[in-house]
């Protein structure tokens, strides 16, 4: 809550000046996690199991671990197994979509452009076997046996966590969603809701006028993507609907060792989130 509100009253460096001093004093005063140590949180916190498919939202400055981060994709991807897969939420950009999209001479390269959404994120971009879905606002890297299936039509679809995103189909196998070193409130999932549901959706969270992004595909293909990009509703957007009326089974978080973390069951939480959303609840207010 203090933090979100800092948020609001602090200029963005200022903010995130504080915020890196404040996790860097915590790691000092907390015994980090062991390889070991992590392993059984993946285990009996998030209930991680092989042959799962698991979203990944992840602070590497926030996260207090005493291994390298390239160790901790090793291990996430040892917990899964060679039947499950990992998704990695790749932005190419920071800061709000808007300011993005209305660059000029905006271009969106899957194969070289670097992600912006942390170290973890880009170490998964670069592994050799991971694939990045084309969506222009909202790409997402795959590593796992559904790699392909999961990425392969998210352009086509306007809505960034729409019904072709790999977000959406991460619900076919039944997919969790972990935050390390995050709080709820960057759950991209949460989107889902008003991108799936759409025109039964009470407020409109997208500009209405579509816009058009040149992609350079891996191939070296050039396509043109349509997208829809997030309406600023940051201001109005809260959490505290999760935090009062969504289950603990579909998604709850806890703190260890100085370190944030969260679970959700994607199914769960869609349904539930879903159910809400027909009563007039979102997470930018109530609608009769």
């Amino acid at each position: 809550m203090i933090s979100q509100m800092l948020y609001k009253i602090l200029p963005e460096k200022q903010f995130r000046k504080l915020a890196k001093l404040f996790h860097q004093t915590k790691k000092k005063i907390y015994t980090p996690f062991s390889e070991e140590d992590f392993k059984s949180l993946l285990q009996n916190k998030f209930q991680i199991k092989k042959g799962d498919t698991v979203a990944v939202h992840s602070s590497i400055d926030k996260l207090n671990i005493a291994f390298s981060p390239y160790r901790l994709l090793e291990i996430l991807l040892e917990a899964v197994g060679e039947e499950g897969n990992l998704l990695f939420p790749c932005w190419q950009f920071s800061g709000r979509t808007e300011n993005y999209v209305m660059q000029p001479d905006v271009v969106f390269d899957v194969a070289y452009d670097a992600s912006k959404l942390g170290l973890l994120s880009e170490l998964a971009r670069r592994h050799p076997d991971a694939v990045r879905s084309a969506h222009p606002t909202a790409s997402v890297c795959v590593i796992g046996k559904n790699a392909q299936e999961l990425t392969e039509t998210h352009h086509l679809d306007p809505y960034p966590c729409g019904t072709e995103s790999p977000f959406y189909k991460m619900l076919i196998y039944h997919g969790k969603i972990i935050g390390l070193g995050e709080k709820i409130v960057s759950l991209t999932f949460l989107h889902c809701i008003e991108d799936v549901l759409r025109d039964i959706f009470p407020i409109d969270t997208k500009h209405k006028t579509l816009v058009q992004i040149p992609i350079i595909l891996p191939n070296g293909n050039r396509i043109t993507c349509e997208v829809f990009y997030q309406r600023n509703l940051f201001d109005r957007a809260s959490i505290d609907l999760i935090n009062k009326n969504i289950s603990k089974k579909a998604c709850h978080s806890f703190s260890c060792r100085s370190s944030n973390f969260f679970v959700c069951d994607a199914s769960l939480f869609f349904d539930e989130m879903k159910a809400l959303t027909e009563q007039g609840k979102t997470i930018y207010g109530n609608f009769s």
